[in-house]
């Protein structure tokens, strides 16, 4: 079960401002309202309802630190047909201040998967849609539905990739990130094949769209551990658990900050989530 989600912060000089968003599958871009310059700070966490403690401490932090916005990756329930789970997950997200937006996406274990099919139903359901397009001063945030790719799902595979194609064409955004539940691959984009990660065959056809669409970096999680990798200057990042860790990673949160052209990105301990926005 895996459990990600990415925030966007204020820069650490007292300046605030929301992300005025919704999750959306092809609708138009929503703007950030205008405003003084921010650096914006994404966090992204994995693996949440296993250990709702942790979510609860994280909700505590997120509180604190006023994000702009977070989004959450996938894997928000173990069971998909557990509406116990779902409700646990919702309740913590609901307890939120209402000015901290947050935006999902499915998961593994948020889905009905057989064979080449995936039904996001019940995740729709509760979240609407299971892609987004958001903008953000200037930056252009992307997030898909990974198990339609990693399953080959026929009819929403292909679907799903002329949309992505046409928000990153249409797009003139200084930075685009994409979100994602399976990452690419951890280390290498001809690596071997395996669970944690999307088929070879389908890599480099994404990688390639990327390039052509001037992506700067994927987030994804999945794997419950880190990892990193890099292919033609688009960073492939895997984040660990922030839920039930499976390696050595501890369970925790990414923070990514956009500042210009430059997109970095640190991970957190959940004990060591700092104080204030000026720590990340």
């Amino acid at each position: 079960m895996g459990h990600e989600t990415s925030l966007i912060a204020p820069d650490g000089k007292g300046v605030q401002e929301t992300v005025a968003f919704q999750p959306v599958s092809a609708l138009p871009l929503l703007p950030l309202p205008a405003g003084k310059p921010l650096q914006k700070k994404l966090v992204v966490l994995r693996n949440a309802v296993i250990r709702l403690r942790n979510l609860y401490r994280l909700r505590r932090s997120l509180q604190r630190l006023k994000p702009d916005l977070v989004v959450v990756t996938g894997d928000l329930v173990n069971r998909y047909d557990d509406a116990e789970q779902w409700r646990a997950f919702d309740s913590v997200i609901s307890g939120l201040d209402k000015q901290i937006k947050v935006v999902c996406l499915p998961g593994n274990h948020d889905q009905k998967i057989s064979g080449d099919k995936v039904d996001c139903t019940v995740f729709k359901e509760h979240y609407g849609a299971d892609r987004f397009a958001l903008a953000l001063k200037g930056n252009l945030l992307l997030g898909i539905n990974s198990s339609y790719i990693k399953h080959c799902d026929p009819e929403q595979e292909p679907a799903q990739k002329a949309w992505l194609e046409e928000q990153l064409g249409k797009s003139d955004a200084k930075v685009k990130i994409l979100f994602t539940h399976h990452p690419f691959f951890l280390h290498e984009i001809d690596e071997t094949d395996g669970y944690p990660v999307i088929g070879r065959s389908q890599r480099h056809s994404y990688f390639e769209l990327f390039e052509r669409g001037g992506l700067k970096a994927v987030y994804a999680g999945h794997l419950h551990g880190e990892a990193q990798g890099n292919y033609n200057g688009i960073e492939m990042t895997t984040t660990a658990a922030t839920g039930k860790p499976l390696c050595h990673t501890p369970s925790g949160i990414r923070v990514i900050t956009i500042s210009g052209t430059e997109v970095r990105s640190k991970y957190y301990p959940i004990n060591r989530i700092p104080e204030k926005t000026t720590d990340l």
